[in-house]
C-alpha cells in the first residue's frame, strides 16, 4: 500500500456510493415502478435512493477534506 492509498480511500467510497445511488434509483424509477407502486413503496425507494446520494456528496467532501489536511490530523479522518 503506497502513501497516497489511504487518501484514496473517501475518494474512491464516494464513486462506489454516487454510481450505486444512481444505479438504484434508476432501477426504483424505470424497472421496479409498477412494483413499487403496487405495494405504495415508490415513495420509500425514492428517499432512500436520494439518502444514498446525500452520503455519497458527504464521502465526497470527506476526501477533499482529507486532500487537505496536514500529515498529521489525517488519520483521524480516514
Amino acid at each position: 500500500m503506497t502513501d497516497t492509498a489511504p487518501q484514496r480511500l473517501p475518494l474512491l467510497a464516494a464513486g462506489v456510493f454516487g454510481a450505486t445511488g444512481v444505479a438504484l434509483g434508476a432501477l426504483g424509477a424505470h424497472r421496479l415502478e409498477p412494483l413499487l407502486a403496487e405495494r405504495g413503496m415508490s415513495h420509500a425507494w425514492e428517499t432512500g435512493s436520494r439518502y444514498h446520494l446525500f452520503y455519497a456528496v458527504a464521502l465526497l467532501g470527506l476526501a477533499a477534506l482529507a486532500a487537505s489536511v496536514d500529515a498529521y490530523a489525517r488519520p483521524f479522518l480516514v
